[in-house]
């Protein structure tokens, strides 16, 4: 079985790993899909070929819905407890 280390001396984000991932070969649709099956509103994901410094990686992008936006100017938070939970859910009614 492979073997992934993250040497993260000085942090990673969500984005750089899941763009990271899909590097790696995981399925952009098998991501949309598994985010989907959460029930939370997230918006649209997109993985574009970006270059920076000369390093050639996938920039990971989650883009709101224009009405999340609109609705006040900031958009909405999901904490890990929460996060967790709604899969903990999935996990159980998918049985």
């Amino acid at each position: 079985m492979p073997t992934l280390y993250f040497d993260c001396f000085s942090g990673a984000s969500g984005d750089m790993i899941l763009g990271a991932l899909i590097d790696l070969g995981l399925p952009l649709e098998a991501l949309r899909d598994a985010l989907g099956s959460l029930a939370i509103e997230y918006g649209e994901v997109t993985a574009d070929r970006v270059t920076r410094a000369g390093i050639t990686a996938t920039k990971f992008r989650l883009i709101e819905h224009a009405t999340d936006a609109a609705a006040g100017g900031s958009h909405q938070h999901h904490h890990l407890k929460h996060i967790v939970a709604a899969i903990k859910r999935r996990s159980v009614n998918s049985l």
